[in-house]
């Protein structure tokens, strides 16, 4: 409000947030459960991460901490992996050229032209993340070098937008993905 948006701008945008956050973020809990499910060898991976942290205590218990889920390996890599596979949403969230134009890759878009990018195609691009992109496998988040690794979660980071437009809610989503796979695999046994 300090910035000149009234007091009803500020009540719409926080149910905005809260509705698109909530949708997204269950897409992606449903998405991976179907995956889990219908990956035996990937759930039975992640069971053991979750098994081994609450035997060896770096689970909180009963309840993981945010910090305590990003110190697991497997479960960032089944998080990410999911993200990939299904995104969320695939709402192109256009930007406009300037009306000067620019030059992208080369060319030149005029301005005042509406692009986007193609999420879809992005993260399942096999010279980034391998001949089997097209497959539910986090391991492929592990067997890469730091570079390699931060050049996947970037492209895959680019469905929460980027610069001042990324999405304000990415921290509390794998948050709360990370602590929904934990509590759910260890529920389970």
């Amino acid at each position: 409000m300090r910035h000149g948006i009234t007091r009803y701008q500020c009540e719409a945008e926080g149910v905005l947030q809260i509705a698109a956050g909530s949708d997204t973020t269950s897409n992606v809990i449903r998405a991976i459960m179907l995956y889990l499910s219908t990956t035996p060898s990937v759930y039975r991976k992640l069971q053991q991460e979750v098994d081994d942290a609450v035997a060896s205590g770096k689970a909180s218990s009963p309840m993981i901490t945010s910090a305590e889920a990003k110190a697991l390996p497997y479960l960032q890599a089944v998080l990410q992996e999911g993200l990939r596979i299904h995104p969320p949403s695939l709402i192109l969230a256009s930007k406009q050229v300037p009306p000067e134009g620019d030059t992208i890759n080369g060319k030149f878009i005029p301005g005042g032209t509406e692009i986007a990018q193609n999420s879809w195609s992005l993260l399942r691009n096999k010279w980034l993340f391998g001949e089997d992109a097209d497959t539910f496998r986090p391991e492929r988040w592990l067997e890469v070098d730091g570079e390699k690794r931060a050049e996947m979660e970037r492209i895959s980071g680019l469905l929460f937008g980027y610069g001042r437009w990324m999405c304000a809610g990415k921290n509390i989503a794998f948050m709360e993905l990370g602590k929904v796979f934990f509590e759910v695999c260890d529920l389970l046994f």
